[in-house]
């Protein structure tokens, strides 16, 4: 009897967690690249989702061998993500969606990694690391040192921009809302585990 009781309480709370897991998930969902951006350690970190890709469906070619630079320009809706300098670049039109993410003027990252890619909602256009072929990966992060959103002039929420076969989001992340949502999942799964022993 203890023993079906038990599969009771426990069935009781599995939607809950689904709908949490859900709730957490939904965002992966929206696209097949995204970027976050959160405040961590006293810097503003942009990363992009691990093995999303990008399908060029839908966008014209604009320009071939374009030098660009990593840099964010929120109220020009400018995000480009990769390490600092000036990347081979292959750019595409034909984006559409928010024309910033802020009020903040154009800011240049202290350090990278991957390759430079990014979206200038100004223009409705799409940049790629040069020889990029459509469904290939997109991997990149950016790191602003001694800084907030609130200094680079970003506006949390998510920005989505998008075009016929695919999109990129962008999550402005506040620590304190993605911990606490952290934390209340742990909390949650901590307390249903003590409930069933």
């Amino acid at each position: 009897m203890n023993h079906i009781l038990r599969k009771l309480k426990l069935r009781k709370y599995s939607v809950p967690i689904g709908a949490l897991a859900a709730l957490l998930m939904v965002s992966v969902a929206n696209a097949a690249v995204i970027i976050t951006a959160v405040e961590t350690g006293g810097d503003v970190a942009f990363s992009t989702t691990a093995g999303g890709t990008l399908d060029l469906t839908g966008l014209s070619l604009d320009l071939v061998g374009a030098g660009a630079s990593t840099s964010i320009f929120p109220v020009f809706g400018i995000l480009q993500v990769g390490p600092p300098g000036i990347h081979p670049v292959t750019r595409y039109k034909g984006v559409s969606g928010p024309t910033n993410f802020g009020i903040g003027g154009s800011a240049v990252p202290s350090s990278g990694t991957g390759s430079m890619f990014g979206i200038v909602a100004s223009g409705s256009r799409l940049y790629v690391p040069a020889g990029f072929t459509s469904g290939g990966a997109v991997s990149a992060t950016s790191t602003y040192s001694s800084t907030d959103f609130a200094t680079l002039g970003m506006t949390p929420g998510t920005y989505v921009w998008s075009w016929a076969g695919d999109s990129v989001t962008l999550n402005v992340v506040p620590i304190p809302a993605a911990a606490w949502l952290f934390g209340s999942a742990l909390g949650l799964l901590g307390w249903m585990r003590r409930k069933t022993s």
